[in-house]
């Protein structure tokens, strides 16, 4: 990997000194805006990257790890959130804690913000699905000296790694269920397509073919909010829209990937007067309270273990920081559980 960039570098292009450089970059003293313009111009083509640490925004001996996550408020990021705070804590580590909102952009400036402020490593649950949207200046961010492990969501292209669920033998088995009570024509319903979404469509399909039944892409709903409604209620509104689609062509089944979006699934039912497991089955993703209180029959995973895998593969084992540069990179799958409710029960029209 080639030289970190400088401040001496950025004020060589910018033709400017070393002092104003470092003043433009340090958010202190006087430029002028000539100056300050040409600074902040050659830091953006030379990609530097301003020592938060050496400016004094990180305490002497601060030991701190970072989590950047698509949404803090689904509860599988709450649930790895809370593993990863506990396992860090026992290590006499703090967490930063960074809301991507599934945006790439964001995720990006989170990684140069942790690179800057020089934490002892990274816990990502990416929202890039392929490094192709990664501009390749930033991909070092990735690859770089920055100690970083990947939970639930792989980068396709970028090895790393990884910590993950068995999804395609979970969504399998959850499939398999629905198939074993006569249902054939099953929707589904989720919000991504992050490597693990589609590993849990890829069982799905695998099991629709292992019975003889046609694979239909029409039944499976990519869920996206807008990005100036991403409220729970948003979400809600259009996981009930997806819902009447489903139910008008004919499905007998949901299969939701994505918990948040049982919420419209369970309104658009109660408006249409279906009660869960007799006149429609379900199958979601990932246990929370509304699933043990509707009887939701649930894929959990094992997100606390996972967490604290995360954190423990970041650290040696007394605590102190692995040595990146010499690891080689391993992937963990963890299985995950098939919780039997009552939302599920044998198709009427088989």
């Amino acid at each position: 990997m080639s030289r970190a960039v400088t401040i001496d570098d950025v004020a060589k292009l910018a033709g400017v000194s070393r002092a104003t450089a470092a003043r433009v970059m340090g958010g202190y003293g006087s430029a002028s805006k000539k100056s300050r313009a040409s600074v902040e111009e050659a830091a953006r083509i030379l990609n530097y990257i301003p020592n938060m640490a050496a400016k004094g925004l990180r305490g002497k001996g601060m030991k701190t790890l970072a989590i950047i996550l698509p949404s803090i408020r689904n509860n599988y990021c709450n649930r790895l959130i809370h593993a990863v705070e506990s396992e860090a804590s026992a290590f006499g580590y703090d967490v930063i804690i960074c809301n991507t909102h599934e945006n790439v952009e964001t995720e990006l400036r989170h990684m140069r913000s942790m690179s800057s402020r020089q934490v002892e490593g990274v816990i990502v649950m990416s929202s890039a699905r392929n490094v192709s949207q990664i501009d390749t200046q930033y991909l070092d961010l990735y690859r770089g000296d920055m100690p970083m492990v990947f939970v639930d969501r792989t980068i396709v292209g970028l090895d790393s790694d990884v910590i993950c669920s068995d999804n395609v033998d979970a969504s399998s088995e959850a499939i398999r269920k629905l198939l074993d009570l006569g249902h054939r024509s099953i929707g589904v319903m989720t919000v991504n397509r992050s490597v693990s979404v589609m590993e849990r469509i890829d069982g799905y399909r695998r099991m629709c073919e292992q019975h003889g039944i046609r694979y239909d892409e029409d039944l499976i709903r990519f869920i996206q909010p807008p990005v100036d409604d991403d409220s729970a209620q948003g979400l809600a509104r259009l996981s009930r829209e997806a819902t009447a689609e489903l139910l008008d062509r004919g499905c007998t089944a949901l299969y939701v990937m994505y918990n948040d979006l049982c919420a419209g699934v369970i309104q658009e039912l109660d408006e249409r007067g279906l009660s869960l497991g007799d006149d429609i089955s379900l199958v979601s993703w990932d246990d929370d309270m509304l699933n043990v209180l509707m009887g939701i029959t649930t894929v959990d995973q094992q997100v606390e273990l996972m967490g604290k895998e995360a954190v423990r593969r970041l650290l040696a084992g007394d605590g102190k920081q692995s040595n990146h540069a010499e690891h080689e990179a391993t992937v963990s799958v963890f299985p995950a559980q098939l919780i039997d409710r009552r939302s599920c029960g044998r198709c009427k029209t088989a």
